[in-house]
């Protein structure tokens, strides 16, 4: 049985530290701390974490990149528990400058070897 890559952006596997800062209902800051990439592309990450976040939350991400930090707003796509008690949270970028994204695709090509 093949399966159907529905993703709009090439991913790279990858692991980069992120801080996050996510935010409740109201848009009050309810919870920081960090986690690491899985994989990136131009639409989002995948993030590993020692807890689950709510599907639709909003979350500030710091992401190291080589030597700069980039500023990213996202939102909770998906979340799946891992076999090792950790959470694959899957967000996608909002708001982000095209000159941010083009340095993650930067990234991506680099890493992929094209």
């Amino acid at each position: 049985m093949s399966t159907i890559e529905r993703r709009q952006y090439p991913r790279s596997q990858d692991w980069h530290l992120v801080s996050f800062t996510h935010y409740d209902e109201q848009g009050e800051v309810d919870d920081q701390g960090l986690a690491r990439t899985l994989d990136m592309s131009r639409g989002g990450l995948l993030l590993e974490m020692t807890w689950a976040l709510p599907l639709g939350s909003w979350l500030d991400l710091e992401l190291q990149l080589q030597d700069e930090i980039l500023c990213l707003q996202s939102q909770v796509s998906h979340v799946e528990e891992r076999p090792n008690g950790r959470f694959a949270v899957g967000v996608a970028f909002l708001d982000v400058s095209e000159e941010i994204l083009e340095r993650i695709e930067h990234q991506i090509r680099w890493l992929m070897g094209q």
